[in-house]
């Protein structure tokens, strides 16, 4: 029981450590359990059209 306290504490430890974007694609992806197609979200600002 000790060691399963110990990896979960290590394991939020490292999701904290991410940046912000990352943290919460993580958190979504496993605890709210949708795709990460349903996690991406295309930016306006980043796209280019192309002639």
């Amino acid at each position: 029981m000790a060691e399963q306290k110990e990896l979960r504490t290590a394991l939020l430890e490292a999701i904290d450590s991410l940046s912000d974007n990352n943290r919460q694609a993580t958190l979504l992806f496993y605890d709210e359990q949708l795709s990460l197609q349903g996690i991406t979200v295309p930016k306006r600002e980043n796209c280019t059209l192309r002639n």
